[in-house]
């Protein structure tokens, strides 16, 4: 059962971006509709719920717009942990004196070119 409310979760994102872009480009439904090929009854039942787009009609829907595809689907768990870990890691390195941030930078820099954290000596420095 869990799967088919993934599935509508994922569906109700889906419908409500599309109307959020639309609106946002100011296009009424008859002009998305005919940049999909299809009708503006087509396009109310999909804002409403009543049917689903299919995804390559997304793909059409996101270059009609100029927008990435992810603009129209739910972030992954991965994503929105990357998300966190990044909001984490800029309000602590923006609490860090400049001396700090400067070896901080250092550390992930060496961290990124494959050093271990066994690795890196540390070092001393005068705050």
């Amino acid at each position: 059962m869990r799967k088919n409310t993934q599935a509508q979760d994922v569906n109700i994102f889906v419908r409500e971006k599309i109307r959020e872009a639309r609106i946002n480009a100011n296009e009424t439904q008859r002009q998305l509709a005919q940049s999909l090929n299809t009708t503006r009854v087509t396009i109310s039942d999909i804002e409403r719920g009543r049917s689903n787009i299919s995804i390559p009609d997304v793909y059409v829907v996101a270059a009609h717009y100029k927008m990435p595809v992810s603009y129209f689907f739910p972030p992954t768990i991965e994503d929105q942990k990357s998300q966190e870990a990044s909001a984490e890691l800029v309000a602590i390195f923006g609490g860090l004196p400049p001396a700090y941030q400067d070896l901080a930078l250092q550390t992930l820099r060496l961290f990124q070119q494959g050093a271990t954290p066994a690795s890196v000596p540390p070092k001393e420095t005068n705050t």
